[in-house]
């Protein structure tokens, strides 16, 4: 893609490393820095991010093996300067390319780290500490991870601040073309690159190695921009092929529109693919249970990410996770609230339900769960009979979902019940079943909120058919806070009927430009469904809004 003024400008964005040159001179310079290549404002919400993560380290809050960062030798001089939003003067710095030492760096080798900073592309370093560095910025020595669910992760991916800073960039810039090395899917995740494609329309190439992946891939990456020669390295990369594998280009390295390896080639398991099941542990109301949900995932990508001998049967351990946090949030929401009612009465029945609950005072398991209508039958008892009110109340038009989930994942925590799970493949077959029960139960314990922030994520993050699912639950429910979001899809040919449709839903008159722009460029289904939208929104005129 060209600019409007014509210009070819390719952005090449980069990571981090571990390894890095210690040492550095006093006084911080912001001359070079990202900072002041951003509008003032996304400026000092970057500033804010990195002050944050300082303050996280500070409180002892980021581990790296179980180990306080504190305690490592590259935060020995750690101090909260202007870079990183504070006042202390007393660190040393050096650019970031000098700075850096790891896989990547070090096979540009001293010589060729220029390439990073040839006048033909722009570049952008993430990193765990900055969020985004340019490679002549000043930094200081540090050790700030990022990892699979760690909360530097997290920090960064929260507002998904890194999105709109590289939106921001790319509009004022005038970017028209991205190049993604960042090799590692822990860091290429902290973009959503599907939403820069749809706000900006630029061409997104990610850039992949064809003898290895993830920290192996920096290495290769790392040689490959080395070697070019200089001021070519736009060119060069641009003259890859996209969406051709190496077989067929001999080339090292290879390109695709989407964010992830060839199959066959050295791939970096570490993601959950969006058609084995969406759980977004993070929307989980219940602390306690979501923190149990969100160990589980992170088990999960470490199982999809090792080449080690995974055992015979990986799945009970994983499953394990799942099953205590649904009997812990069905405990904590209803459990609790039941034995609070028959407060100081004396249950001696036989119920395996009320014993675990009243007598042992623990949370009930998924397997008592699962015959807790039955055990209230008994309605001579004066607590069972209080605990049935409670039930009517609380429980009844929900059970038939809890029931069948407790039922069905109850077996999975213990190898004794099932067949092994020995495969990557069979733990997300089953895993997506799991998944779909948990959802449900969410729904019908928390109703519409969570049902809202489930479908607005999988709308971000879901699979072609979540996407399009989740524009029909969306609209139905006259969200209109989907509505920017559902107007950058109508440019996806695979949603972008199911976004029209839903915008004649919602009715919302912001998006007729969007909508007319699709009836003119566009054709087929997401034409028609454009133009019977607009129509829809014209109906709306004069009806009070919502």
């Amino acid at each position: 893609m060209i600019s409007s003024d014509g210009e070819f400008q390719p952005l090449l964005i980069v990571i981090c490393s571990f390894g890095k040159n210690q040492g550095g001179s006093p006084g911080y310079a912001t001359r070079g820095s990202v900072i002041e290549s951003l509008e003032a404002e996304d400026g000092r919400t970057l500033l804010d991010r990195r002050n944050k993560i300082f303050q996280m380290f500070e409180k002892g809050e980021i581990l790296f093996d179980h180990s306080d960062e504190r305690e490592h030798a590259y935060n020995k001089h750690f101090v909260c300067g202007p870079d990183l939003g504070g006042a202390d003067t007393s660190a040393t710095y050096l650019p970031a390319v000098k700075r850096y030492n790891g896989r990547f760096y070090r096979n540009l080798d001293l010589g060729s780290r220029d390439r990073l900073l040839d006048p033909s592309i722009q570049t952008l370093i993430i990193s765990g500490l900055y969020g985004f560095l340019e490679p002549s910025e000043c930094i200081q020595c540090y050790s700030i991870p990022v990892e699979w669910g760690n909360n530097v992760q997290q920090a960064w991916c929260q507002d998904d601040l890194l999105t709109y800073i590289l939106i921001s960039y790319i509009k004022k810039h005038k970017i028209t073309h991205i190049f993604e090395m960042t090799a590692r899917e822990d860091y290429r995740t902290l973009i959503d690159w599907h939403r820069v494609k749809d706000v900006t329309g630029i061409q997104i190439s990610h850039c992949f190695a064809r003898d290895g992946a993830g920290e192996r891939a920096l290495e290769f990456l790392g040689k490959y921009i080395g070697e070019l020669p200089p001021g070519q390295v736009a060119d060069q990369l641009l003259a890859i092929p996209v969406d051709r594998h190496p077989k067929e280009t001999g080339l090292p390295v290879y390109i695709r529109t989407e964010p992830h390896e060839y199959d066959g080639l050295p791939v970096e398991r570490k993601a959950i693919p969006p058609d084995n099941g969406l759980f977004f542990w993070e929307i989980v109301p219940d602390q306690e249970a979501r923190r149990i949900f969100e160990s589980g995932e992170t088990l999960l990508r470490l199982l999809m990410s090792t080449s080690a001998n995974l055992g015979d049967d990986p799945g009970s351990i994983f499953f394990m996770y799942y099953g205590k946090g649904l009997e812990v949030l069905l405990n904590n929401h209803y459990g609790k609230r039941m034995a609070a009612v028959v407060w100081g009465r004396r249950y001696t029945g036989s119920s395996k339900f009320f014993y675990e609950l009243l007598v042992q005072k623990r949370s009930p398991s998924i397997g008592a769960w699962t015959f807790l209508e039955r055990d209230l039958q008994n309605t001579t008892d004066p607590v069972i009979r209080i605990c049935k009110q409670f039930y009517d109340r609380e429980i009844a038009t929900k059970y038939e979902t809890i029931s069948a989930a407790c039922e069905d994942i109850g077996p999975y925590r213990n190898k004794a019940d099932h067949n092994a799970i020995s495969s990557i493949t069979d733990l997300l077959d089953v895993r997506k079943k799991v998944v779909n029960h948990l959802n449900q139960v969410l729904f019908a314990i928390y109703g519409k909120p969570v049902i809202l922030q489930y479908y607005r994520r999988a709308l971000l993050y879901g699979s072609i058919g979540d996407r399009q699912k989740a524009a029909t639950v969306l609209a139905k429910f006259g969200d209109k806070e989907s509505i920017p979001r559902l107007i950058t899809l109508l440019n996806d040919q695979s949603v972008g009927a199911s976004a029209a449709r839903a915008l004649g839903i919602l009715g919302d008159e912001r998006s007729l430009p969007a909508l007319e722009q699709i009836v003119q460029t566009s054709s087929g289904s997401c034409q028609e469904a454009a133009r019977d939208a607009i129509t829809a929104i014209h109906s709306h005129r004069g009806q009070p809004r919502s």
